[in-house]
C-alpha cells in the first residue's frame, strides 16, 4: 500500500514525533486548536479540560515537548488556581 503524504498527515507525524513548534504559523496553529476542540468536547478527559479547547491547546503542547499523549498529560496534570 502506497503511503500518501498530505499537510495534515505530515503535522501528525511531527506531533507524534514531537518535533513541531505547535505555534509556528498559522497553519499548525489551527490543526492544533482543531483538536484541541475535539479533545474538549470529550467527556472522557478531565474535567478541567471538559469544555476548555485552550486548556487542551497546552496541554498538546507540553504532551508534544515531554514527547507524551495529550491524554496522559491532562491526567496528570493539576491546573492551580491562585487565591486573591
Amino acid at each position: 500500500m502506497e503511503n500518501i503524504t498530505t499537510p495534515e498527515n505530515a503535522l501528525v507525524a511531527m506531533v507524534k514525533t514531537g518535533t513541531l513548534d505547535l505555534f509556528s504559523n498559522r497553519e499548525t496553529m489551527k490543526f492544533v486548536y482543531d483538536s484541541a476542540k475535539l479533545l474538549a468536547g470529550s467527556q472522557l478527559v478531565p474535567q478541567n479540560y471538559q469544555g476548555k479547547p485552550e486548556n487542551c491547546m497546552i496541554a498538546i503542547d507540553i504532551a508534544n515537548r515531554v514527547g507524551a499523549s495529550p491524554i496522559f498529560v491532562m491526567q496528570n496534570l493539576y491546573v492551580v488556581k491562585g487565591k486573591g
